[in-house]
């Protein structure tokens, strides 16, 4: 996985040994890294959704996992509700988040492929997540 800052260039760290920068602008085997919780990698949540940036932009829409069910979610500017849908249909969970720019997820569910959906007054974004 890949992280980029506000300033739009890949967050690297030198021969993988040296303090972290944010001054790449294309992303290549240095710019790579694994999310890990108490050094242990994740092996259950899907990272090739993530995009981080700081601080986000007003419509920007970005899904990160936390642990292998537990997802940070930035929400563009006039998002009203957040659901999580199953690759059914079913709806799994709705929140209510007007006003927030930034909400934690606890998917909950079993494996599977879920879509993270928010809603403003006039769209509908959609991001995929795995939970294995």
């Amino acid at each position: 996985m890949q992280l980029k800052g506000n300033n739009a260039r890949f967050v690297s760290s030198e021969n993988g040994t040296m303090p972290l920068t944010c001054n790449r602008v294309i992303g290549d085997l240095w710019e790579t890294f694994t999310w890990a919780e108490n050094g242990a990698a994740f092996r259950s949540a899907s990272t090739n959704i993530v995009q981080i940036s700081s601080p986000i932009a007003s419509d920007e829409f970005g899904v990160f996992p936390l642990s292998s069910k537990n997802f940070r979610v930035a929400l563009p500017v006039g998002t009203t509700a957040l659901r999580i849908i199953d690759y059914s249909g079913r709806q799994i969970k709705v929140m209510q988040v007007k006003g927030k720019r930034m909400v934690d997820v606890d998917v909950n569910a079993a494996a599977g492929v879920y879509i993270i959906q928010a809603l403003t007054a006039n769209k509908m974004m959609n991001k995929k997540v795995v939970v294995q």
